[in-house]
């Protein structure tokens, strides 16, 4: 069943603790009240991008999906590197593939493709490509010392 929400004036405080009037329909006064935060995470982004997108800022939507594209696109390849040191830690050499890392949490968008290149005993090369040009590719990789030590690295780029 639909139904129309009526105008309301409602008062809300802010992390600040001003108080800010409303006069209009709910809906729009919640999506208001999402986009007064800075967003933190992806999902913040995502909540911000669906507010944008109920308002009519088709633009600003696009650019919060898509950032939020980018920082789970960080965390993945951050993970393969992590998913590498302990590889390394308990193989002693570094993965051959990306299916050896038994990766469960595996992005479920087109967005980026990935690639995992095992460079040599030591280093392993992680690539995500962007399938949009709008977004950045990112590289990261690891590298085991011979002391043991390890060193993980994510770049975007362009930077």
């Amino acid at each position: 069943m639909a139904f129309d929400l009526l105008p309301i004036i409602f008062a809300c405080t802010n992390l600040n603790g001003e108080a800010n009037i409303y006069s209009q329909d709910f809906t729009t006064a919640i999506y208001n009240q999402v986009l007064a935060q800075t967003p933190q995470t992806a999902a913040d982004l995502v909540e911000s991008g669906i507010a944008k997108s109920q308002l009519k800022n088709p633009r600003g939507a696009i650019a919060d999906f898509n950032q939020a594209r980018q920082i789970e696109t960080k965390i993945y390849v951050s993970s393969i590197n992590r998913y590498s040191q302990v590889y390394a830690l308990e193989q002693k050499v570094v993965a051959p593939n990306l299916e050896s890392l038994k990766i469960e949490d595996k992005p479920k968008n087109n967005t980026y493709t990935y690639a995992y290149q095992k460079i040599n005993q030591t280093t392993t090369l992680v690539t995500a490509l962007s399938t949009q040009n709008n977004l950045k590719t990112y590289i990261g990789g690891i590298t085991v010392s011979r002391d043991g030590t390890m060193t993980q690295a994510i770049t975007p780029f362009p930077p």
